[in-house]
């Protein structure tokens, strides 16, 4: 790389940016490990509950199904000996056709849980994003970085501060 006026030139006045946004901003940066706020949080917990209940005997439902028709295409698959090669493909076919009906359930089951996950998610988020603006103003942080950062003093870390918010506040 040549070493140039001009090169000179650019990267301290990057570097003199870089100072100055850091100097205006020091102090009022703090830092929320979102994650540990939303698996730790009583919502979260009650949100897995309320979909446990609502989806579970489906899912078991479902379950049960998909054992049925192994066990069918298991006996299916023991009397193909003895059976005509017509009946065997009469029976394959009716056996496919549960089969193909029973992924499609299982693909609609899976996406009534993506949508009721994401729908819950995007409540339980909108909740923490309110906590959070509230714990920054109340202690005059002006921007609040997501996630964990790899080293963050005390102060500026307000992750307990927003779970707390978030488990006084109402989903």
């Amino acid at each position: 790389m040549k070493f140039s006026i001009k090169n000179a030139l650019l990267a301290s006045s990057l570097i003199a940016g870089g100072l100055i946004a850091n100097a205006e901003t020091k102090g009022t940066v703090a830092v929320v490990d979102v994650r540990s706020v939303v698996e730790g949080s009583k919502h979260f917990t009650g949100m897995q509950a309320d979909m446990q209940k609502k989806l579970g005997p489906k899912h078991e439902e479902l379950v049960l199904a998909q054992k049925n028709l192994s066990k069918q295409q298991e006996e299916l698959d023991k009397s193909k000996q003895v059976m005509a090669a017509a009946t065997y493909n009469k029976k394959k076919q009716e056996l496919d056709k549960k089969f193909t009906a029973h992924a499609e359930k299982e693909r609609a089951f899976q996406e009534e849980v993506m949508k009721l996950q994401d729908q819950s998610m995007k409540k339980l988020y909108g909740l923490v994003k309110d906590a959070t603006k509230t714990v920054a103003k109340k202690q005059g942080f002006n921007i609040v970085l997501q996630g964990e950062a790899l080293y963050v003093t005390d102060q500026y870390d307000i992750t307990k501060e927003v779970k707390r918010a978030v488990e006084n506040s109402k989903l």
